[in-house]
């Protein structure tokens, strides 16, 4: 799978609510890192969520979680994208100016 914070190939079995990146130690189980994570979308889910995360960049008790393949199939096609829509791009060249 890929991290979703440092976009580094990591090796998991699973990913549990305790799971964190090896390399930048960021949680794995947590809304960035969701195939269902939209920015945007109502509580920036396309789930039906009752309650919104109110971080999500931390780890969360969500029943929904599913690894983000996206970011895991943009890597293995070796393709330009990263696998991250426009406003993570944005936001990402933004974080950048400023070390993150």
């Amino acid at each position: 799978m890929i991290c979703w914070k440092c976009k580094k190939e990591i090796k998991v079995e699973s990913v549990f609510r305790t799971s964190e990146c090896p390399e930048c130690h960021a949680d794995l189980h947590c809304c960035r890192g969701c195939s269902f994570y939209e920015a945007g979308a109502h509580y920036d889910c396309r789930e039906l969520v009752e309650n919104p995360v109110a971080d999500k960049e931390c780890s969360n008790f969500c029943d929904f979680f599913e690894v983000n393949k996206k970011l895991t199939a943009g890597l293995a096609a070796g393709a330009a994208g990263d696998g991250l829509d426009s406003a993570s791009k944005a936001r990402n060249a933004f974080n950048s100016l400023f070390g993150d």
